[in-house]
């Protein structure tokens, strides 16, 4: 028996993502939606955005995902 195998699609948007950023979470969540994808999405924005993607996220078929600190400014 074959099975089928579903891609998982992770972004880790790291310590660099911002509000402008946030853009993207609308686009790929219209994209599920439209089922123009055929992937299981997660998108992991920075602590400070978490709540916000995981909010426009709700009843989504992408998930949020969380990412650990990092003592550098950037990432």
């Amino acid at each position: 028996m074959t099975q089928k195998i579903t891609p998982l699609i992770a972004g880790n948007w790291k310590m660099n993502g911002d509000a402008g950023s946030f853009l993207e979470v609308e686009v790929i969540k219209d994209r599920l939606a439209a089922n123009e994808v055929n992937a299981q999405v997660v998108i992991c924005p920075p602590a400070t955005l978490l709540h916000r993607v995981s909010v426009a996220l709700h009843e989504s078929a992408a998930k949020t995902g969380a990412q650990n600190c990092h003592a550098a400014p950037s990432g």
